[in-house]
């Protein structure tokens, strides 16, 4: 699986790794090789670092979505996040919103992340080990890995 990489400026025309995922990616390119970039400022990266923290740690300790990604869908439907449509036969299906980089901007992303926190802090963290609300918190606050 690839993400976007980021890069720093570091001088007029000079870009440097912004962190080991890029730095690591960008040592297998072939010197000369050209690369097409584009250059959008991103949303806050740590904060999508921290979300997926959290999500990779609560995910263990819950027995009801089959992998990362449904925890994430989920929890994005339910703060209602996306929209919910009603098909010919009365099902209804639910279409979760993108938090993807290009969908979301920094304070939709804020806004997005304030909800779902909540609703993991009311939900999700009552029923998980001690130690692991520990590092979830240590997580949002930025002191974990």
């Amino acid at each position: 699986m690839t993400g976007p990489l980021f890069v720093i400026r570091s001088g007029p025309s000079a870009l440097l790794p912004a962190d080991d995922y890029t730095d690591e990616r960008i040592r297998r390119w072939k010197r000369g090789e050209a690369i097409m970039i584009d250059g959008k400022q991103p949303r806050n990266v740590k904060h999508h670092r921290q979300w997926w923290g959290v999500i990779r740690e609560i995910y263990p300790h819950q027995d009801y979505y089959p992998t990362e990604r449904r925890l994430h869908i989920a929890i994005k439907a339910a703060i209602g996040l996306g929209e919910t449509f009603e098909l010919p036969d009365g099902r209804l299906v639910v279409d979760p919103g993108s938090t993807s980089f290009d969908a979301m901007k920094q304070p939709e992303y804020e806004q997005f992340r304030q909800r779902a926190e909540r609703l993991l802090f009311e939900r999700i963290v009552p029923k998980i080990p001690g130690p692991v609300v520990d590092r979830v918190l240590e997580i949002l606050q930025g002191n974990h890995p």
